[in-house]
Parts: structure tokens; sequence; C-alpha cells
């Protein structure tokens, strides 16, 4: 297929379409308008590159259609462009696919997931991804009541989270039917680390907490399980998928807490405070975890969510 016949009527539709009903600057709409001088004649119906054109000319042209379909404001119109050859409709070429009635497509996702995790490590716009090594939360706010040895508010603020992208994922297994949409797996990780800004209050073991400054918290030899379920809806005359359910239970073999300030204003009793908090660390971790856990579904579920929201159901799997 030429230059000539691939930039056709639905190319000339979808370049007007830029110049007037899409939010971009003046010098932009400017490029897309002089694309259309050198490439647009009135004596043919189509809009067409050729020969005579200079190899400026012809950038100018592919320049403009990547600023025009690369537009944000250009998506709301996606459906109008649903009859539009596969050069110019939006696909996810990047996510790594399974085949949805495959017998073994708990085995596939675990690869395809943990391959994108590596390959999305620092985000994709595109796909509505944010950075994932480090994973930065804005706030974080969680606590327990009761009458335990651990009843604490906790705050974390600028948190970072790593080591998420280094999990491994098996034991799972899935079903994206319309009848019934689920998935459940097991992950492994050898250490996950959150650093933060973080403000805490209420009972520590044996000791009351008002601190607030730095925290650099890692847990060791992780197993996250998880257990999702989803459903269909449609958005644009598109099906997509939405996850409903969204429960983890994070079980780390071993914690090291690291907390400043634990007694605000007495650093050599925050010190101590710490020092046995660390000794009794599957205790506190015990009592704070049904929280933790909670928190972080929420945010991987949001995340889960951005993505299906953008890619729909059929851009997911192999046909």
């Amino acid at each position: 297929m030429n230059l000539t016949h691939m930039f056709n009527k639905h190319f000339l539709a979808l370049v007007l379409h830029c110049v007037y009903n899409i939010k971009t600057t003046r010098k932009t709409r400017s490029i897309i308008k002089y694309t259309f001088k050198i490439t647009y004649s009135f004596s043919k119906p189509a809009f067409y590159l050729n020969s005579s054109h200079t190899f400026a000319e012809m950038l100018i042209v592919l320049v403009s259609l990547v600023v025009c379909v690369s537009s944000k404001s250009l998506r709301k119109y996606r459906n109008h462009f649903a009859s539009f050859p596969k050069y110019f409709q939006f696909t996810a070429p990047e996510i790594q696919k399974c085949r949805k009635f495959d017998p073994k497509l708990g085995e596939c996702l675990a690869e395809k997931v943990v391959d994108s995790m590596h390959r999305f490590k620092q985000g994709n716009k595109e796909l509505g991804i944010v950075p994932l090594e480090p994973l930065v939360i804005q706030k974080l706010e969680f606590g327990n009541s009761g009458d335990g040895p651990v009843a604490i508010q906790q705050v974390y603020e600028n948190l970072k989270l790593f080591g998420i992208t280094a999990f491994t994922i098996y034991d799972s297994e899935a079903n994206f039917s319309d009848e019934n949409c689920y998935w459940r797996f097991k992950s492994y990780g050898n250490l996950v680390r959150m650093e933060a800004d973080y403000k805490m209050s209420g009972q520590l073991l044996l000791f009351p907490i008002n601190g607030h400054g730095k925290s650099n918290n890692t847990l060791y030899e992780c197993e996250a399980v998880y257990n999702t379920r989803c459903e269909k809806y449609t958005k644009r005359n598109q099906k997509h998928i939405r996850m409903t359910d969204f429960v983890l239970k994070l079980k780390p073999k071993r914690i090291v807490f690291g907390f400043e300030n634990l007694i605000d204003g007495n650093e050599q009793f925050s010190n101590e405070v710490l020092k046995t908090i660390n000794e009794n660390s599957e205790q506190v971790y015990a009592d704070v975890a049904p929280a933790i856990n909670e928190a972080i579904a929420k945010i991987e579920k949001e995340i889960v969510n951005q993505v299906f929201s953008r890619v729909p159901e059929d851009e997911l799997f192999l046909s």
C-alpha cells in the first residue's frame, strides 16, 4: 500500500477534526492548516501525497498526524472514528495479551502481567499507568482501634513504594466471561520498601505514641494473595471491564520498621521504643495488616481500572 492510497478520505476527516474541534495551540493549528495547502488538491477527491512533494512537506504531514492523534481531547471523539482503518484506531499494542477463552488463561496472565510490570516501570501515559518503580502515593491514611496492644492512627505522605515490579505471579486462575468475571492469584516478592513522611498517634505496645518525621519500613519475603472480581459495562459503544472487588492479603515473613521521632522531641526514648517495636514486629504488623491491605488494594484497584477505562475489552485480549 503506497502513501497515495493510505492518506485517503479518512485521513482528511481526521485532520479536519483536529483543526476545528480540538483545543490545540495556534501554532499547532497553523502547522496542520499548512499541511492542507501542500497536500490537498481540489481537483481530486482524496487527501494524498505524491512524488511531487518534498521530503520536508511529507514530514510535516506525518508530524501533524502525530500531533493530532496524540491530543488528549481527541479521545472523547474516539467513537466517531470507529470505522477508520486500523492504522487510525486507538489500540493498545504495548499490552501483552492472552486469549480470553484459553483454558490456561490464568497461566498466560501470570506471565504477561509480570512482563508488563517490568516494561511499564516508568509508567505509560497513553494507558494511564503511573510510574511503578517507585510507586508514588501522595497520601495513605489508615488506623485500627480496640483494646489490643496496638491501637494507632497513621498518616503517610509522599510515600514511595519500591519493589512491586519485582513480584512474580503463581497459582493464577482467571475467567473474564460476561457471566463470571474474576481473577485469583498469588504473588511473591523478596522485598518491599516504603519511604514516607509519617504522622502517628495512639498506643503502640506499652508506649503512648505521638510522633512524626521520616519513615523507612521494609518487608521481606512477601507473599500476596489476591481475590478480585469484575464486571462489564459499555462506554462509547465499546465494552469495558471494571474491577468491583479487589481483596489483598500481604504476608511478609519479616518486617523491619524505621521511624524517627516516635516520641516527639525525645530521640533516646524514640530509639528505645523503635527497638522494642522491631523485636515484636510480627505482632505489630498483624494488628495493622488489615488496614494496610485495604489501603494498598484500593490504590491498586484504581490503577487497574484506570487502564481498563481507556482500553476496551476486545483490545485487552487476542482474538
